[in-house]
């Protein structure tokens, strides 16, 4: 019973965390939106200066750092028993190459599940920061809310 109560209260907080992003984002881009509206009013010049700006916002998923793979990521999250089970609110990533030796840090909190060769060994729920280092794993899987899929990202330190 204890185990169920803690899942609950642990979806709770990280659909929190997920809804206070969310208002955050939108209130930059309404922000963003603003401001490409008054500058595209302007002269060709103001029109390359926004689009450069623009580019400069991309979300972090999409850049070269991000070791996650959320373009195959598929719907569910890997539980606590390694089982892969279905929710339309999580996404997980295809597994990864992990080195228990390198250090990887998370930028919005998930769950991390790690494997060795294609064995479950165990799944972290991980805040924002470093994980877990986990001897013998050679690969992860990253279950995390749909909420984050634009801006989650796994880099090695």
């Amino acid at each position: 019973m204890k185990f169920k109560t803690f899942l609950l209260l642990s979806s709770t907080l990280l659909f929190l965390a997920a809804c206070s992003d969310e208002n955050e984002s939108s209130e930059e881009t309404t922000s963003e939106d603003t401001t490409t509206e008054e500058t595209s009013a302007d002269t060709t010049e103001s029109t390359d200066e926004t689009e450069t700006s623009e580019e400069g916002t991309e979300s972090i998923s999409e850049s070269g750092d991000n070791l996650l793979d959320i373009e195959n990521s598929e719907a569910g999250w890997v539980n606590f028993a390694g089982e892969l089970k279905g929710s339309p609110d999580y996404k997980v990533t295809p597994e990864l190459p992990y080195d228990s030796s390198s250090h990887y840090e998370l930028n919005i909190g998930a769950y991390v599940s790690y494997f060795s060769n294609g064995e479950f060994l165990e799944t972290v729920q991980t805040s924002s920061g470093p994980i877990n280092q986990v001897e013998g794993a050679d690969s992860i899987r990253v279950s995390y809310h749909n909420s984050f899929e634009e801006n989650i990202s796994l880099t090695e330190q």
